[in-house]
């Protein structure tokens, strides 16, 4: 039996067991998507993860705001790159990107942050890429 199947009989039983128990989940629709979802994500988590470990999260980053290295390369060999947050309108540069790490931050409005995936995710939902 495939991953897939495993959880789809997984959130069956769950949802029969809740259903009968609690009587709260009646939306059978919302549930299959609920463990769909989470059958979307065991799946394709190698490829997630070959994407992060790809993608110059930099360059990336790059195409939606002009990044500029913070810091000094005299000082640290850790360059992080900043610059105005692509996700909202603002001021001041409160975007940061950390190469080495493969991870972005804002630090203003959105006040959120993640790696390249959650970037992509949260700007085709600002519908910017």
């Amino acid at each position: 039996m495939k991953t897939e199947e495993r959880l789809l009989d997984l959130g069956k039983m769950i949802q029969d067991i809740v259903a009968h128990e609690v009587n709260v989940i009646t939306d059978s629709e919302w549930f299959e998507d609920l463990i769909r979802g989470m059958v979307e994500r065991v799946v394709h988590r190698p490829r997630f993860e070959a994407v992060k470990a790809n993608v110059d999260i930099v360059q990336f980053a790059g195409r939606f705001t002009t990044l500029r290295p913070d810091g000094n390369p005299a000082v640290t060999t850790s360059i992080a790159w900043k610059g105005h947050c692509p996700l909202h309108e603002g001021k001041d540069p409160s975007f940061t990107v950390y190469p080495e790490e493969k991870r972005w931050r804002c630090y203003g409005a959105c006040s959120t942050g993640g790696d390249v995936i959650n970037l992509a995710q949260q700007l085709m939902a600002k519908g910017k890429y």
